[in-house]
């Protein structure tokens, strides 16, 4: 920051040697620390999705895409529970979504994966293209609701 200048961080004057930020500019905390909580939650996500990804390919060798199903929908299960988790304040706080939903699922799941996984299947004329797409969506819907009915079940 130049010349040890105050800046304004939601209407609070703030002196940062990490970060500039510039004359006249007005920083949003709250988007700031969501932003942040998303980037953390991601890479944690991503980094699980990796290693389990590694593990379950390590014991599997088959042409089905074993770990991408699998971790699609452990994450719709997940996300069943944490989605009834948020929306009863008592349990847990909605600040925590955008780590926990958007960032830590978002970079756990593999929608993308899914999607370049089926094409590449179908592409060669494998009937397990077909299989494996309406599993995944079944299964992970199923996972989902599952999840919502463990924790509902709880109260």
């Amino acid at each position: 920051m130049a010349a040890g200048r105050p800046k304004v961080l939601d209407g609070r004057v703030v002196r940062s040697a990490f970060f500039a930020i510039p004359d006249g500019v007005r920083v949003r905390s709250g988007l700031l620390v969501k932003c942040l909580a998303v980037m953390c939650g991601g890479a944690v996500g991503s980094l699980i999705r990796y290693l389990a990804t590694r593990a379950v390919n390590e014991r599997y060798d088959g042409q089905f895409p074993l770990a991408t199903f699998i971790i699609n929908v452990s994450g719709s299960f997940l996300i069943g529970i944490l989605t009834v988790f948020l929306d009863r304040e008592d349990l847990l706080h909605p600040a925590w979504r955008p780590l926990l939903v958007t960032g830590l699922l978002g970079g756990y799941t593999t929608f993308s994966t899914f999607a370049w996984e089926t094409f590449a299947l179908g592409r060669g004329g494998s009937p397990l293209a077909i299989l494996y797409g309406v599993s995944s969506v079944i299964a992970g819907w199923v996972a989902c609701w599952m999840g919502v009915l463990v924790i509902q079940r709880g109260k």
